[in-house]
């Protein structure tokens, strides 16, 4: 199975409880789609408007993401 990780950078927001929240709904979006992943590393790195972006936001980006790794 393919290994994850999720990295928001201090540019994305200085608080630490900001950069926690994109990192777990990221994780959570994964998460429902991990059996689609091949094998491999993947490192799903946040931009600025995942600050402001809904969790459903952020799971149609990531599944979108995921369907292009797979083709």
């Amino acid at each position: 199975p393919g290994k994850v990780t999720c990295v928001v950078s201090k540019k994305v927001s200085p608080l630490a409880t900001d950069r926690n929240l994109i990192k777990r709904r990221c994780r959570a979006s994964i998460a429902t789609n991990l059996s689609q992943l091949p094998a491999g590393v993947f490192i799903f790195t946040a931009k600025r408007e995942a600050l402001k972006a809904s969790f459903e936001a952020i799971q149609k980006d990531i599944t979108a993401l995921i369907q292009r790794i797979k083709t």
